[in-house]
């Protein structure tokens, strides 16, 4: 029993490097440059999400927005990514799930501070209770500050899906969105930030560009579909946010 455990151990570790090895050496932008990329969920006083430390509060996001433009950086949009070295000290400021607050709190205070920003939106969740809806979806679009891009369509874990669940999910959302705004998506967030190398084929035939949960920065060397992302919650003070940004210029 216990050989046969230790075998299972070794084939998964080689697995694991396998893909390490296959991803790792995608180059996607013509830069050597790394590009910071920040990712946010909820922006309220009052966390109504299953997970408490996936939110901001709004006063501490409106210091954060202005640190930012502060600082130099050039907010761009997640799908400007292969172009990003066009722009001088750019930054991806992007948003998970589509709660309603992205519209209520976040919208004012990136058009004031003229700031772009991606929202990964869980399609199926257009117009329902805590989430953004289509009018609100289309107006921030419609203002040139907000990027549309694809969360899946109902937010499963992608790794536990086969190929036809997989394929719904990612069709769907696209479809989605494109019959709201006009406009494919080339971007997609993983649930969960789970993906592994089979299903990648399969997101390369909807989407140009994927990006984890896992914490981490974007550079040419990245496979252009395990792109990492520095996560912003309600435990992430200005201090070390600036820090972490003035390590990129």
């Amino acid at each position: 029993m216990k050989k046969k455990i230790i075998k299972l151990l070794i084939i998964i570790l080689f697995e694991f490097i396998c893909i390490f090895i296959n991803t790792s050496s995608t180059k996607y932008y013509e830069s050597n440059t790394p590009i910071p990329i920040l990712t946010y969920h909820s922006v309220t006083d009052n966390n109504f999400t299953a997970c408490e430390n996936m939110f901001v509060k709004p006063s501490e996001f409106e210091k954060q927005m202005k640190m930012i433009t502060e600082q130099g950086f050039t907010p761009i949009f997640a799908d400007e990514i292969k172009n990003a070295y066009l722009y001088k000290n750019p930054i991806i400021i992007t948003f998970d799930d589509g709660y309603i607050d992205n519209y209520q709190i976040v919208y004012p205070v990136i058009k004031e501070n003229h700031i772009k920003i991606t929202i990964f939106i869980i399609t199926n969740n257009i117009d329902k209770k805590h989430f953004l809806t289509s009018t609100d979806l289309l107006e921030m679009y419609q203002s040139g500050f907000v990027s549309i891009q694809s969360h899946t369509a109902s937010h499963k874990r992608l790794t536990l899906l086969d190929d036809s669940q997989l394929e719904k999910e990612l069709k769907d959302s696209k479809n989605a969105i494109i019959k709201l705004i006009k406009k494919k998506p080339l971007a997609v967030t993983y649930p969960f930030g789970s993906i592994n190398q089979n299903q990648i084929k399969l997101i390369n035939k909807y989407y140009q560009i994927g990006f984890t949960s896992s914490s981490g920065v974007m550079s040419n060397d990245h496979n252009k579909y395990i792109i990492k992302r520095y996560q912003v919650n309600k435990n992430t003070d200005l201090k070390s946010l600036c820090n972490y940004l003035r390590s990129f210029k």
